[in-house]
């Protein structure tokens, strides 16, 4: 068993267990969860997505955190349980002690009160997505350069794993201005080694060209992230990098995979963008309907909220990703 340990927010600790919980690892548990509990978290949330094997002992180890955290008045929740690790917490009735969690972000996502993202109930929908955009980007400008290079280097790892970027053969993807712009609330997912990683497995990438003028934005096809990409003058300040005119146009039918950016996403798949609309008549080319590419929202955990407001023309994602891992829209809480 190895346990991993980071925090979440300032408040929020996330110790992930990676392997089986049992009579050898049990007490290495209680014991390293303590300590680390002990820096003053009270809000705790045990990461069980890699967790392949609980006995007993493991149950017991759960049940004497439970008793001991709830002693110093910390809430503990459980999250990313699957299959028979899922059902071992429900036959000894530890859901009835614990909040079970699909995934990291819903569990996140529960410890806040609803006042957290401000009450937006009786603005209109225009009035609720602007509200709800400078919060979003009040939120991404308290991020620090170093935190977000490491909650880059999280999203990565998860949208490696996904068996949806290993079967994919072409996939639109996102050039962050993260790399050179550092202005408030501007930063995005650091992408780029996922990027080079699709060119060296002979994937078909491309990247989104924005047309200004026009207000449209279309896909090139690129073969090197050092020679097929410029700054774009039109955005002077922005970091925006795009295909150059050489990079041809790639084949929209061909896109199986789009990985997007976005101000702000929900549990559910909803996405919020800058209000430009660039990527929605986009996807309007790309999904005309179901039968389209699988789409991914890509973000930072400071951008995941309870709920997005969208309009008809807004297409919900097929997943998101996060530095606390993937949520999929089908998936409901376990309570």
């Amino acid at each position: 068993m190895e346990l991993y340990v980071h925090e979440l927010e300032k408040d929020v600790l996330v110790v992930a267990v990676d392997g089986g919980l049992n009579a050898r690892t049990a007490e290495q548990f209680t014991v390293e969860v303590e300590n680390v509990a002990q820096r003053g978290f009270a809000k705790i949330i045990v990461d069980c997505s890699a967790l392949t094997f609980i006995s007993s002992s493991g149950i017991g180890a759960l049940l004497l955190l439970h008793r001991r955290m709830k002693q110093r008045g910390a809430d503990v929740k459980v999250a990313g349980a699957r299959s028979f690790v899922l059902d071992v917490l429900r036959m000894a009735r530890l859901d009835g002690l614990f909040d079970l969690y699909p995934d990291v972000s819903r569990a996140r996502l529960a410890f806040r009160s609803p006042d957290d993202e401000g009450d937006l109930a009786g603005l209109d929908l225009p009035a609720r997505k602007a509200r709800l955009r400078q919060r979003l980007k009040l939120a991404l400008s308290a991020m620090t350069p170093e935190s977000r290079r490491a909650a880059s280097v999280r999203i990565v790892e998860h949208l490696r794993a996904l068996p949806e970027w290993a079967e994919a053969r072409t996939v639109l993807m996102f050039w962050p201005r993260v790399s050179v712009d550092e202005r408030p609330g501007s930063g995005e997912p650091d992408i780029r080694p996922l990027i080079e990683d699709g060119l060296k497995a002979g994937k078909a990438i491309a990247l989104p060209r924005v047309d200004w003028i026009g207000k449209s934005m279309s896909a090139a096809l690129i073969a090197s992230t050092s020679e097929d990409l410029e700054a774009d003058a039109h955005a002077p300040g922005l970091g925006l990098y795009q295909p150059r005119p050489s990079c041809a146009d790639a084949p929209l039918k061909a896109v199986d995979l789009v990985l997007l950016p976005g101000l702000g996403f929900d549990p559910s798949g909803r996405r919020i963008g800058r209000g430009a609309g660039f990527y929605d008549r986009l996807l309007e080319r790309l999904t005309p309907d179901s039968s389209g590419p699988t789409l991914i929202g890509v973000c930072f955990d400071e951008q995941v909220v309870r709920e997005v407001p969208v309009e008809e023309h807004d297409r919900g994602m097929s997943m998101v990703v996060s530095p606390s891992g993937v949520m999929r829209p089908g998936l409901q809480n376990e309570r």
